[in-house]
């Protein structure tokens, strides 16, 4: 129901139906950079094409292309919307936009697989554990018992978790060096953008931090390094985003 009172504002508001737009502030203001910078609607609906899917499709992703897909469909989309918004309709900072998008929407999906996981969703695609040995009901089972890691488990359980960590590692590694590519493939086309552009790119730097200290922990996502709150991760992380700001880079 909410998904679709989104698509019927945005109905209104590229109809110019005022009288069927929402009384809203968020909606307000989005109907004024809508009509200021003339946002595209394709990005708009992609955005709420992709939450969408994300509450009809329960399965984890099929392939690395679909994570991508997905990726591209709502990090991309924003980062297309701020585009517009400061003026920049540019190619090359579109084929940074989507590199972009997909770096942090991969480093997300990452950053979520323990979260999620308690609540019985695996946000890793089926091709990259089957490649790997694993499977969704192992990932799901290897969380279970890192919430219960208290307990005294018998070895062959213990041998058998060990097993599925060294293909769960194994997953999380290919899809972290997906996101390293687009991440790479972003910063070579950085002395080609517009220089306004940079500063969209930004929020990349909190993508590319956690890809860095998962691989210093040898990509084991569940480790509480990288799952609870850490000050000393926040304040350099503040410091990166001020040091890329002055030095205009992401």
């Amino acid at each position: 129901l909410r998904l679709q009172w989104w698509r019927s504002a945005i109905d209104a508001i590229y109809a110019a139906d005022n009288g069927r737009i929402p009384k809203h502030p968020v909606i307000q203001l989005l109907q004024e950079s809508i009509q200021e910078h003339n946002l595209t609607r394709r990005w708009l609906d992609r955005v709420i094409d992709a939450r969408e899917s994300d509450i009809i499709n329960t399965e984890p992703p099929s392939s690395m292309a679909a994570v991508e897909k997905y990726a591209e469909h709502t990090m991309g989309s924003i980062l297309y919307l701020c585009l517009e918004s400061i003026g920049i309709r540019d190619d090359t900072a579109d084929h940074v936009a989507s590199h972009v998008g997909k770096t942090i929407g991969i480093s997300t999906l990452l950053f979520a697989v323990p979260h999620l996981s308690a609540s019985g969703y695996v946000s890793l695609p089926v091709s990259e554990m089957a490649q790997n040995g694993l499977t969704a009901d192992q990932v799901l089972s290897y969380a279970s018992a890192r919430a219960a890691r208290n307990q005294n488990f018998p070895q062959e359980k213990l041998d058998r978790l060990g097993e599925i960590e060294e293909a769960l590692t194994g997953t999380v590694f290919t899809v972290a060096c997906a996101a390293h590519d687009h991440l790479h493939h972003a910063r070579e086309l950085m002395p080609s953008l517009p220089k306004p552009a940079v500063q969209v790119f930004l929020p990349v730097t909190a993508a590319a931090q956690y890809l860095d200290e998962l691989e210093k922990n040898q990509f084991h996502v569940f480790n509480p390094h990288l799952t609870q709150p850490n000050s000393l991760l926040d304040v350099k992380l503040q410091l990166l985003l001020l040091q890329n700001r002055l030095m205009k880079r992401f």
